[in-house]
């Protein structure tokens, strides 16, 4: 949602990552509030537990996203190793080619 905001918002790109990062906080406050708030009239007990509880599942998200993406990008790897061996290969030989002219050794 904060992607979709800074995108239709932001007309100059310097200003992007800030909107970006400013929108992300206020949805995320927003988004605290309403499921404290609903919470809280189911019992209040269920509120604190969930205030102590948000930041860790924040926190295990990130870890989450970063490793799904890793994993996405390894399987699809395999599959075009599997479906295509001849791409395979010339995507590696363009890697060795692009590292070695970066870090010659």
């Amino acid at each position: 949602v904060a992607r979709k905001i800074s995108v239709s918002r932001v007309k100059r790109d310097d200003f992007f990552s800030w909107i970006f990062v400013v929108s992300s906080l206020l949805l995320y406050l927003v988004w605290m509030a309403l499921l404290l708030l609903i919470t809280a009239i189911v019992d209040v007990k269920y509120a604190a537990a969930l205030m102590m509880i948000m930041p860790i599942t924040g926190i295990l998200t990130l870890c989450y996203i970063r490793c799904a993406e890793n994993w996405f990008q390894y399987d699809k790897l395999k599959k075009l190793k599997r479906n295509s061996p001849s791409a395979f290969n010339e995507m590696c030989g363009l890697r060795r080619v692009l590292l070695s002219t970066l870090f010659p050794s």
